[in-house]
């Protein structure tokens, strides 16, 4: 089902931003939340069908790649000043996590009291108060090539790749994002060998243990980050996080199911939180950077080119995570990540740069 969702993204990505950078982006925030709408109200008619779902989920994730770079897009449209933008952005990623937590928290009990059927049109529903939202949003959130009425996807596409490999700025940001993503995605597969393994409990409880704590500290890193952030250079604060992450990981690593008690499992529990702050010190201050330094004209293309990293790059280290884990450990995995990301931090202290 993950492959089904991040395949689209992998060969239709950077088009999907090509395209949205000759687009009205408001209008493709409003047409893309209709047509999820209507994908997700159709399955209702089709919800014991598996290859009806597996084609839904593709086509949600064929039109959540028009999503994502428009979204992306507009948030810098909408905030002028840079140092409003960051948060902005804490502001987006705290709904992201507050959005993330009710669902995990209310999908068990919408799916016992509604049914498959019910919890899918209120799925729908949502969508169309999304799209009810956006339609509110103003019209001049538009691409300059759609301002400027430029009709050359050629010309935009080789545009696009040229500028995306002369800036390093805006390279080192989409690594990051990437990496961010990636070990997010390595986390979500160890964890119910982490839950069981390490921390003996039932594997059942990996959302309340770990999925929850982690979307909380995202929420309050950048409720943090949102006040607090225009304070300090995007720099500092990305460094902060990833020390903060590193020296998490290795604590992790360390933690022993022979002497689990209370005390352990309330200590899991903080490091995960102190992680999930520490991931919004990394991806907030990263994301206004990309944003920044991003030409508007090029804004689209360079989403598109961050969803098909971000899908494609990212699947590799889950693959990889989940056979060490299943080979060498859960801890190993655990000390990996924090050896790497302690590595990249340094390395980051002393060059000044992001990658």
């Amino acid at each position: 089902m993950i492959l089904a969702f991040t395949f689209p993204a992998i060969l239709f990505g950077y088009l999907a931003g090509v395209f949205v950078d000759h687009q009205n982006l408001k209008k493709v925030l409003i047409v893309t939340n209709l047509l999820r709408a209507l994908i997700i109200f159709c399955l209702i008619f089709f919800v014991n069908s598996l290859i009806v779902l597996y084609t839904a989920v593709l086509l949600l994730a064929f039109v959540t790649l028009f999503f994502f770079p428009a979204e992306g897009s507009a948030i810098p449209a909408l905030v002028r000043e840079r140092k409003d933008l960051i948060a902005a952005n804490s502001l987006f990623t705290l709904t992201v996590q507050i959005t993330l937590i009710a669902g995990f928290v209310v999908g068990g009990p919408a799916l016992a009291f509604l049914g498959e059927g019910g919890t899918l049109f209120v799925l729908a529903l949502l969508f169309a108060v999304a799209l009810s939202l956006v339609w509110f949003l103003p019209n001049t959130i538009r691409s300059l090539e759609e301002r400027e009425g430029i009709h050359s996807p050629l010309k935009t596409f080789i545009d696009g790749i040229v500028f995306f490999f002369k800036n390093r700025s805006v390279r080192d940001a989409v690594f990051f994002l990437t990496s961010t993503q990636a070990v997010i995605l390595v986390l979500a597969t160890i964890t119910p060998g982490f839950v069981d393994k390490v921390l003996g409990l039932d594997v059942k409880l990996a959302s309340v243990v770990l999925v929850a704590p982690a979307a909380f500290g995202m929420i309050l890193g950048s409720f943090g980050i949102g006040h607090l952030g225009h304070l300090f250079k995007e720099r500092y604060l990305v460094n902060f996080g990833l020390f903060v992450v590193g020296a998490d990981f290795l604590v992790l690593s360390l933690l022993e199911t022979a002497i689990i008690n209370k005390a352990v499992y309330l200590l899991a529990v903080l490091l995960i939180v102190l992680l999930g702050a520490a991931t919004s010190f990394i991806t907030v201050p990263t994301t206004t950077e990309l944003q920044s330094e991003t030409p508007e004209r090029f804004r689209g293309r360079t989403y598109g080119i961050l969803g098909t990293f971000g899908s494609g790059v990212s699947v590799l280290p889950v693959l990889a995570a989940g056979a060490l884990g299943d080979s060498l450990g859960i801890r190993t995995v655990l000390l990996a990540l924090g050896v790497l990301t302690l590595i990249v931090a340094l390395y980051r202290l002393k060059f000044n740069r992001y990658t």
